[in-house]
């Protein structure tokens, strides 16, 4: 599965790449770039079972949703 997010905070990859690791799945491929407006742009290769991505695709969603990355 690959996937593209924009994050606020640097740290939201790492969150995700652990996330993917709780979630029996693995990261291969990360590409990151800053863009003008201090935000970045994410596209994260991964893999695991469909159940597995499944459930990591869920939490993204709610991740990115939410903007928690953003919050003090």
């Amino acid at each position: 599965m690959t996937r593209t997010i924009v994050a606020h905070d640097a740290r939201t990859v790492a969150r995700i790449i652990n996330l993917a690791e709780r979630c029996r799945c693995t990261c291969t491929h990360v590409t990151a770039a800053r863009a003008p407006d201090t935000s970045y742009h994410v596209t994260l290769e991964l893999h695991g079972t469909s159940d597995a991505l499944h459930v990591l695709g869920k939490h993204l969603d709610r991740i990115t949703a939410y903007r928690w990355e953003t919050t003090p």
